[in-house]
């Protein structure tokens, strides 16, 4: 089945909102969709219950645990900061392949189609030489964008559109 990848021009745009209505549409129709979201920056274990990871868990109908949650979103950062900047208050650093290795993983377990959420938008740093970008294209999978309505999403979406075409 084909994967996607589920990428934004900016962050608090409705990625995990997107991906769980897909999910619930398709469980309905019957069709194994499951979904992943490999970062997450602004985790809080007191308000797990409430997460992106957690949103998705409860679209594909599996308990909301820690457990599930670090199966489908092994990379959490405290600070609600780009994942680059999470990361390195932490003392850590992501490193680009370590993700591809297992979104490429899941991809080959899912037994329907998955949906693999990004971070915070398109443009992004994961560390000092990647972004967002650099992770699509290096899946190699098809990108949705999710844009938002305010002003100037016209732009962003252009941008973010030359961003996953380059």
């Amino acid at each position: 089945m084909t994967s996607y990848f589920i990428t934004a021009t900016g962050t608090d745009i409705g990625k995990t909102h997107t991906i769980a209505g897909l999910i619930r549409a398709g469980r309905e129709l019957r069709r194994d969709f499951a979904a992943i979201k490999p970062v997450m920056t602004g985790y809080d274990t007191d308000t797990a219950p409430r997460s992106d990871a957690a949103i998705l868990l409860d679209a594909m109908g599996r308990p909301n645990s820690p457990r599930n949650i670090a199966t489908i979103s092994p990379w959490r950062f405290a600070a609600p900061l780009s994942p680059d900047m999470a990361a390195a208050r932490e003392g850590k650093r992501i490193v680009l392949k370590d993700i591809v290795t297992f979104c490429e993983a899941a991809i080959a377990a899912a037994p329907g189609s998955l949906f693999i959420e990004g971070v915070g938008g398109v443009a992004v740093p994961l560390n000092e030489e990647h972004l967002v970008s650099d992770w699509i294209a290096a899946l190699d999978i098809p990108a949705i964008l999710v844009g938002g309505t305010y002003l100037g999403t016209l732009s962003h979406i252009i941008t973010a559109g030359a961003l996953l075409s380059a």
